[in-house]
């Protein structure tokens, strides 16, 4: 019984030092979610025990950014890159949030170009009225498997996309987010079996100024030495139930 027990823990133990040691699996997949519970599920279900962690854009948290010297009051242009360090935020990981239209900064609480046209604690690409193709993108460090975010007043069409980029540049996939009028907080969440780096949203030139609201952010990758020590302790565990 021993000997047969053994057997397929070992074939098992084989199959994940094989999973270890691969520098890249052979197969990917992306998935893209509406609904925050059904992110938060896939996200369990490729990472166990992962952790979510939500950074609203309040005043006192985009005064972490290293670009921000004080936390910003309404109406204050932030410029066209916000970098948030691990040693901010204790997030777990850094990440930097870069506008991608030509001249569009970060603009907390928009005040001018339409006074009241957002809600509070909000982040617009450009200020409203005066810019209107609202790219962005947010790259990690370390990459991650599920992000997250909150878009306001953003009418999705075909046109519209949202790239998500793997190690070394990789394009791992593009998604069309579905159709959404409510000009309210609408979620977006993006899982994917390998490590997410970098996420590029790419709006159409149309009329709608978008905000951004919030980030969610799953458990940062675990290191290829947590994983060896990992497989480490399995094997211990397993020889020692051998010799017991």
């Amino acid at each position: 019984m021993i000997a047969r027990r053994l057997g397929f823990e070992w074939a098992w133990m084989a199959a994940a030092a094989f999973a270890i040691g691969s520098a890249e699996p052979s197969r990917s997949a992306t998935f893209m979610f509406t609904d925050q519970a059904a992110f938060e599920a896939s996200a369990s279900a490729i990472v166990s025990g992962v952790v979510f962690e939500e950074f609203a854009f309040t005043s006192a948290n985009l005064g972490l950014a290293t670009e921000v010297a004080v936390p910003p009051s309404t109406d204050s242009d932030l410029g066209p890159s916000l970098t948030l360090a691990d040693s901010a935020t204790g997030l777990g990981l850094d990440f930097q949030l870069t506008s991608q239209q030509a001249g569009a900064s970060f603009i907390f609480d928009d005040a001018v170009g339409n006074p009241g046209f957002f809600q509070p604690n909000v982040l617009s690409v450009g200020r409203v009225n005066s810019f209107e193709d609202d790219d962005w993108e947010v790259a990690f460090s370390p990459g991650i498997r599920a992000f997250g975010f909150l878009l306001v007043n953003n009418d999705f069409n075909t046109m519209e996309t949202v790239q998500v980029f793997g190690e070394g540049g990789l394009l791992l996939d593009t998604v069309v987010p579905p159709a959404d009028s409510t000009g309210a907080n609408f979620f977006v969440g993006i899982t994917s079996t390998e490590s997410i780096l970098r996420i590029a949203f790419d709006e159409d030139i149309g009329g709608d100024d978008i905000g951004l609201s919030a980030f969610f952010f799953g458990a940062p990758e675990p290191g290829s030495a947590a994983l060896l020590v990992s497989a480490g302790c399995a094997l211990w565990l397993l020889l020692r139930r051998a010799w017991s």
